[in-house]
């Protein structure tokens, strides 16, 4: 028994647009989200790892004097970032992908959402003399 030629063009169209599509879409960026705090003393982070992509990040200034976050992409451990050459009382900014864009008084949250790919990061916080007290922390991006 032959199948009729309609039947047989409305498969193949099927197929073909199944294939089509399968093939066309972009895979979904994955991120994620994390939490930091800032005490007045370090970066705390509850998680050290997160998958690449769009991640948004809930900063928490948990401490009593005003802070900020800079995310750097970098190589270098996170207590080896140098000093910035125009100020040694903050660190090195080279390699910044993001952070908050103003101070963050005691008390007071904001969320950031950054495309990261992977890599290693550094998350400090870069008020005068901050990142020499400690307030820096690693974060790996799979």
């Amino acid at each position: 028994m032959e199948v009729p030629l309609m039947v047989r063009l409305t498969t193949l169209a099927a197929a073909l647009l199944l294939v089509l599509s399968a093939c066309s879409s972009a895979p979904a960026a994955t991120g994620g989200q994390i939490t930091v705090s800032l005490s007045d003393h370090t970066v705390q982070l509850l998680q050290t790892s997160v998958p690449s992509g769009p991640v948004t990040i809930t900063v928490k200034n948990i401490g009593s004097v005003v802070h900020n976050l800079v995310v750097l992409r970098t190589n270098l451990d996170h207590d080896m970032i140098p000093h910035d050459a125009r100020d040694q009382a903050k660190a090195d900014e080279r390699g910044k992908v993001g952070g908050t864009t103003e101070q963050l008084k005691a008390g007071q949250s904001v969320q950031i959402t950054l495309v990261l790919s992977a890599g290693k990061y550094v998350l400090i916080c870069n008020e005068l003399a901050h990142y020499q007290i400690g307030m820096h922390a690693p974060l790996t991006v799979n």
